[in-house]
């Protein structure tokens, strides 16, 4: 078994530094694949991370900070979900306990897909984004199904998120 982790969301977005924990025999092929792909991963980055990390113990209290964060702004989206759309019949989401994503469910007769009419009205009249849903799994026995959506709010400050989803709200409104 391995453990890969990533301190990119947690620490600094692109900052691109983790660890793994494997097997010991694992360790020197695992090492030599990564560096042959990357070429090795950059110092600064590194000790940028190693100090509040490692020697001052600051990262727990920066974690804390985050889930407070993002606790806040996922309940602005879900308040946002249930101004907007909470009478829709066929129309739900899941609030999450922990992550940065709210998934959204719209009744099957409407295409949230690529190319569905309710990404293209949501993109092109009311310049608003989400990630549609059947990219982000396999589905049962291979079909995915196209209405569901994976809506982030990790990136925008809770007033655009509140927009975002008076926008979205007005797409789907449009296409049921």
């Amino acid at each position: 078994m391995a453990l890969v982790q990533t301190f990119s969301k947690c620490f600094s977005p692109g900052l691109r530094v983790g660890f793994g924990v494997l097997p010991s025999d694992l360790v020197g092929p695992v090492r030599d694949l990564k560096g042959n792909q990357d070429f090795g991963s950059a110092s600064f980055n590194q000790h940028l991370l190693w100090a509040p990390v490692l020697e001052d113990g600051l990262f727990a209290g920066h974690v804390e900070g985050l889930r407070e964060t993002y606790a806040a702004k996922r309940d602005v989206l879900a308040d946002a979900a249930t101004e907007h759309l909470g009478d829709l019949e066929g129309v739900d989401w899941l609030v999450p306990g922990g992550g940065l994503y709210v998934w959204m469910t719209v009744p099957e007769h409407v295409d949230a897909g690529f190319g569905g009419s309710l990404f293209n009205r949501a993109v092109e009249q009311e310049q608003v984004m989400y990630v549609p849903g059947d990219l982000c799994y396999i589905g049962v026995d291979g079909v995915r199904p196209r209405n569901r959506l994976r809506l982030s709010f990790g990136v925008e400050d809770a007033d655009r998120l509140a927009e975002g989803m008076s926008r979205l709200a007005r797409a789907i409104r449009a296409e049921l």
